[in-house]
């Protein structure tokens, strides 16, 4: 995980202004930083805001306004930080933008819950699936019937799971045995505490905000707080960079490419040590019935 560099404001309105101005010089010199991304977050603080940048960010903000005032090394993001700017595709954010993303975000910053997938929920995971940003990912998506068949039926392998913020639905996210996974997955493993997850959000315009960083980590310590759990594994594809910047954020680190039934894909680890190195405290672990 990246370190970021904090500045505190006095008015969240004081932190809109200064995201604003620095987006729109992230977004003009991001060519020339030759950077895979530059990121700028900010946290609601009462009246007052922190605004976190990464080193790429810092960057810019040295170049435009001189040496940012007060800032100091943050080891990792709040989990109730609003990323303002994303990688890849930056945005010349105006105050009026950041003050409108700022007050969605703190919608967001409520504890996620995860429960067992229903038969309830069937209709609307599969119409998830069907979504642009999702099915680009995770392929066609499975019948109504075949997602009763592995969540509901039969041995239960992999336990799904609907993330929720005070009852709102924010997305999916699964778990399994890796050594138990059949079906050409993970046939090296043998270390009965491995767990592997997949998961994405159900809205597209949730999506690089930190809402997925956040699901993945505090789904991961629930995880954890099985002593039983040693380290959890994903594979995302190698080119779905906001993916692999997610579970870079939620404590993975990259392991390598390697072939899976589904295709290539780069296998993210995090170890329970990792993790706990800088974790906050797990919650319960999510029902298992």
């Amino acid at each position: 995980m990246g370190r970021f560099h904090q500045i505190s404001f006095e008015s969240i309105d004081e932190a809109a202004a200064f995201v604003a101005a620095l987006s729109r010089q992230v977004a003009g010199q991001l060519a020339d930083l030759r950077a895979d991304h530059a990121e700028i977050a900010a946290a609601i603080r009462g009246s007052r805001a922190d605004v976190f940048l990464s080193g790429d960010a810092l960057a810019a903000c040295e170049r435009a306004f001189g040496a940012p005032p007060e800032t100091h090394p943050a080891k990792r993001l709040p989990t109730d930080s609003v990323v303002l700017v994303v990688s890849g595709a930056p945005e010349a954010l105006g105050r009026d933008d950041v003050l409108a993303r700022l007050a969605a975000g703190a919608s967001r910053r409520g504890p996620i819950t995860f429960r067992p997938i229903g038969e309830k929920d069937l209709k609307a995971l599969a119409e998830w699936r069907r979504r642009p940003h999702v099915r680009k990912w995770f392929g066609p998506p499975d019948s109504i019937q075949e997602m009763r068949a592995e969540f509901l039926e039969g041995s239960r392998q992999v336990r799904g799971y609907i993330g929720e913020i005070e009852g709102r639905p924010i997305g999916f996210i699964q778990s399994y045995v890796a050594k138990d996974a059949g079906d050409g997955w993970w046939p090296d493993e043998r270390d009965p505490g491995a767990r592997g997850i997949d998961q994405f959000l159900a809205e597209q315009s949730e999506l690089g905000q930190g809402l997925g960083t956040r699901m993945v980590r505090e789904f991961v310590a629930q995880l954890f707080s099985d002593p039983a759990v040693t380290k959890v594994q994903t594979d995302p594809s190698p080119t779905n960079a906001r993916a692999i910047r997610c579970y870079e954020k939620a404590g993975f680190e990259r392991v390598g490419v390697v072939h899976t039934p589904d295709g290539i894909a780069l296998l993210m680890l995090c170890t329970r040590e990792g993790f706990m190195a800088g974790a906050p405290a797990a919650a319960p672990p999510p029902s298992r019935s």
